[in-house]
């Protein structure tokens, strides 16, 4: 069957454009017009979609202040519209693979291999960098499992996470994952894992270093202090280690594609959860009601995001020069979508500015959703003096 396009439409949704084409240079982004959901009206043809194009014109300002990649990928889940900017592109999902960890979780406990209720002893061993929740704890404390998912997602508490990652085990989680039809995200690694994959690109015995050292770590400030550090942990001698050659030690295990994945297979994850589709709409409704208490990234996204306008459950991700922001946002007066970007390849130094893109970023998207209008006073309902 041919579709066809309004012509007013498509003209106005092309003039939306044309700041960009007078720069002479491409948009940062695309939009994917194979994999807009067209509304049809009856008796009045295909209507194109004009959010995208607005939208890109908004990106297109955002993105070229920013010494670095960005991707975006909006999703109206209610009419199946999309605006996609670099959204097939892999990315490392840092802490949003904290949502993997949750659903099989869930899984788990769907099962009956686990509850809620059940308590996990503190031990000395389960500390972690990244556990501002779990630091104020000591060994002998004991907390239940519905604490530590909370702690998890809420906070983004690393030592939480990886109690929750070694109790489930690497291969349940990978595999649940792949049997949910999501197979291309990469291998999910615990948190403590990341690290000595990322040092262990600098020199292999960074694999034999605890939980304490990576803590002790984390806790300099430079990466030049954190590389002297290092070395001398593991007695390295001769030429210093460099910042440079740090950079590459992470480029290199981001290629690795360990916790990683597309804005496109995240967005199809959190879609299907939103409707119910992953574990059943009690279970999946009670995912993302956590999720919307996520407490981190409060000048990320939704930093852009009118007051009072956006329902957003969601997770953040923070690596070194990578930031990503992703989940379900509902807006009050206006659709509800998926709503997830990336930034990445900026200067460390830069990290409050790549922030700041995402702000804007957020702002850039709610903004193409005008308030919709509310609906007019019956006139009978109206009291006559």
């Amino acid at each position: 069957m041919h579709v066809r396009i309004e012509l007013l439409g498509l003209w106005y949704a092309l003039l939306q454009l044309t700041p960009l084409l007078a720069l002479g240079q491409p948009a940062p982004g695309s939009m994917d017009l194979r994999s807009f959901e067209i509304e049809e009206r009856r008796g009045q043809g295909t209507v194109f979609p004009i959010w995208p194009a607005q939208l890109q014109r908004r990106i297109a300002l955002v993105s070229r202040e920013f010494p670095g990649e960005v991707g975006l990928l909006v999703k109206d889940l209610t009419s199946g519209q999309v605006y996609a900017t670099n959204a097939h592109t892999p990315f490392y999902l840092a802490s949003t693979t904290k949502i993997c960890v949750l659903v099989t979780l869930h899984h788990e406990i769907q099962l009956g291999r686990l509850t809620l209720e059940q308590k996990h002893v503190v031990q000395r061993d389960d500390f972690r960098d990244g556990s501002s929740a779990f630091e104020k704890l000591s060994p002998g404390s004991q907390l239940s499992i519905a604490e530590l998912q909370e702690m998890m997602m809420n906070d983004s508490d690393n030592a939480a996470t990886d109690i929750l990652y070694n109790l489930l085990g690497a291969e349940t989680i990978n595999r649940v994952v792949r049997r949910l039809g999501f197979e291309q995200v990469g291998w999910i690694t615990s948190m403590l894992e990341v690290r000595k994959l990322v040092w262990g690109q600098l020199d292999p015995r960074a694999f034999s270093l605890s939980q304490n050292d990576f803590i002790e770590l984390r806790e300099l400030d430079q990466s030049k202090e954190r590389l002297e550090f290092f070395s001398r942990k593991l007695g390295r001698t001769g030429k210093p280690l460099t910042v440079r050659e740090l950079d590459e030690a992470y480029e290199r295990f981001y290629a690795s594609s360990y916790n990683t994945a597309t804005l496109w297979e995240i967005g199809r994850f959190l879609e299907a959860m939103y409707r119910g589709e992953i574990l059943g709409r009690e279970i999946d409704g009670q995912m993302l009601a956590l999720m919307r208490g996520c407490r981190t990234g409060k000048r990320r996204l939704e930093a852009g995001f009118p007051q009072g306008r956006v329902l957003f459950a969601h997770k953040t991700g923070t690596q070194y020069r990578c930031l990503c922001d992703l989940g379900i946002a509902e807006l009050t007066d206006g659709p509800t979508l998926f709503l997830g970007a990336y930034v990445r390849g900026y200067k460390e130094t830069l990290r409050t500015k790549a922030e700041e893109i995402l702000a804007r970023l957020g702002a850039a998207v709610i903004e193409s959703f005008p308030p919709r209008p509310r609906n007019p006073v019956p006139e009978q309902a109206v009291q006559k003096p």
